[in-house]
């Protein structure tokens, strides 16, 4: 629920994070936090962007030169050449969340043993249903699932998601 909270934040911003890893994540405990001591921070916002323009409205979407983040954890969109949305950093989430439970993730193995380009890990990624690829982590398949089927400009259900996870 920390990461989901944290990456809301930035969203309430009206950013984008655009590089949601675990290597952007640190645990500290910390008096001040009202979560028993313990506070989970993100760090790295070299890549955010700005997702909403100064009256709330969404910037529209355009294609990128080059995918932004980190080929592991970036969403199926972003590797076909799509601008990072809200969707996009929550399926990151989705992808470091099946990391920290199975200890890695699929084309991360196979990307170090054979050195998949981004377009071939990026097919990997919309090749594969969100429960096959969770396994018996069935709220973590239905969280991937419901992030997939957002649009850029869609509002995520924030608080369906933080059910997923209690």
């Amino acid at each position: 629920n920390g990461m989901l909270r944290t990456i809301t934040a930035i969203h309430d911003m009206g950013m984008v994070h655009r590089d949601i890893k675990p290597d952007n994540f640190l645990f500290s405990n910390s008096s001040k936090s009202s979560n028993n001591g313990d506070c989970l921070h993100v760090i790295d916002y070299g890549f955010c962007k700005l997702y909403r323009d100064r009256d709330g409205v969404i910037i529209p979407q355009s294609s990128t030169s080059a995918p932004v983040g980190s080929p592991a954890y970036m969403s199926g969109d972003v590797h076909m050449g799509k601008d990072v949305g809200r969707k996009d950093d929550l399926e990151s989430m989705c992808y470091v969340l099946l990391e920290l439970l199975d200890g890695t993730v699929p084309w991360h193995r196979m990307s170090f043993a054979t050195r998949f380009s981004n377009d071939e890990i990026g097919s990997m990624k919309r090749g594969i249903s969100a429960y096959d690829l969770v396994g018996n982590a069935r709220w973590l398949g239905a969280m991937l699932e419901y992030v997939k089927l957002l649009s850029y400009e869609s509002k995520p259900n924030y608080d369906l998601l933080r059910d997923m996870l209690s």
